[in-house]
């Protein structure tokens, strides 16, 4: 809990009180007394239901990193069905997922890799990755043609900021989703998403 509260307080403004709703939700009933400060200031930040979305996306994230079992089935099973794969896509604990991938087999040559909604800016996920400065001393691994990271300014699994802050080359591009900010089918159907995979794979759309 003490690891989701601070990477929750990472995108909240430094003067945002922490102070305990008035009233709960449904989602915050479920939610344990030490995040709702947290939950409450981000609803009130980002708008409503973001603080427990943003828990809800890093308890999924905490696990799959540091509960080395999951990891592995994980692991293995986007090893299985990336073979010959040009385009890898990552959203949300997606993007962390496609990371790994792309550290642990530097020998697969993609076109692109393309990240949507990604926590990967935030330093407390970072702090959990194997190894969270692959790729980020000199540039994007030699592997991967172009790194392209969308996200809505409003979403807030991604409101930690750009990525090419930590990843040189990585092309940060802010995305409009509405109100439904985080939603993967929103990013996915953005014309910026789509550019992106037509300029990494030239004619991909006569295939």
């Amino acid at each position: 809990m003490v690891w989701l509260r601070a990477a929750a307080s990472e995108i909240l403004a430094r003067d945002e009180p922490l102070l305990f709703p008035e009233t709960q939700t449904k989602s915050a009933a479920r939610m344990p007394p030490l995040l709702l400060p947290v939950a409450a200031a981000l609803d009130r930040h980002l708008g409503h239901r973001a603080g427990a979305l943003l828990v809800g996306e890093l308890r999924q994230v905490r696990r799959y990193l540091i509960d080395r079992e999951i990891k592995e089935e994980v692991d293995q099973r986007v090893r299985r069905c990336t073979t010959g794969c040009r385009v890898l896509i990552g959203h949300s604990l997606g993007s962390v997922v496609a990371f790994e991938y792309v550290r642990q087999n530097p020998r697969h040559r993609l076109d692109l890799f393309l990240t949507l909604g990604s926590p990967l800016g935030l330093r407390t996920v970072r702090s959990l990755m194997p190894n969270p400065r692959y790729g980020a001393i000199r540039r994007i691994p030699n592997h991967v043609g172009s790194w392209v990271n969308l996200r809505d300014p409003s979403d807030p699994v991604a409101c930690a900021g750009n990525l090419a802050a930590f990843w040189p080359g990585v092309v940060d591009q802010r995305v409009d989703n509405g109100n439904d900010p985080h939603a993967a089918t929103r990013y996915l159907g953005k014309r910026e998403t789509g550019e992106a995979v037509r300029t990494a794979v030239p004619g991909w759309a006569d295939v």
